[in-house]
């Protein structure tokens, strides 16, 4: 036909794309014409991280484009390192994606991911281990109040801007 034709878009990923079409050595383009899936993210592993971060994520979805992408995974507002899909053939329509946590703290933290211009649409969150508080010093006061003390345990998280309540 002289006003269609039929062809395949390769694997990818990405939104608003340009659609070209050459044809004996004559071309024609669209922009912004076209738009893979966005990224889903299904389930995440673990959902409960030290506030150190270090640790590694699990995510598992689908439509995570193929390796030649570089993956931006975002626990809140704080972005991810080190991260790499997990795929014998380059394709990540069903996939698994490792990233590294990072440090931080706070509860029920969305957990994200933006691939090529696409966020996900993710309601999945983590949350930062509670603190555990193992001592403090000095361990008495006068009840008049006011006297700070020193807090030691585990995770605090970065900032360091709680409270502390004795009773």
């Amino acid at each position: 036909s002289h006003t269609a034709t039929t062809c395949r878009i390769p694997v990818g990923s990405g939104s608003g794309l340009e659609v070209s079409l050459t044809l004996s050595g004559l071309s024609g383009s669209i922009t912004n014409a076209f738009s893979y899936s966005v990224p889903v993210i299904a389930s995440i592993d673990p959902k409960h991280v030290a506030t150190s971060g270090g640790e590694s994520m699990t995510i598992y979805g689908q439509y995570f484009g193929t390796t030649d992408f570089s993956p931006t995974v975002s626990v809140g507002y704080t972005t991810a390192s080190s991260c790499a899909f997990n795929s014998n053939n380059g394709v990540i329509n069903y996939g698994i994606l490792e990233c590294e946590v990072p440090a931080g703290s706070g509860k029920n933290l969305e957990v994200s991911l933006d691939l090529n211009g696409e966020r996900s649409a993710s309601s999945l969150r983590v949350s930062y281990d509670i603190p555990s508080v193992a001592s403090l010093s000095p361990p008495s006061a006068v009840t008049s109040g006011a006297l700070t003390v020193t807090l030691s345990g585990n995770n605090f998280g970065e900032i360091h801007t709680g409270t502390a309540q004795a009773g």
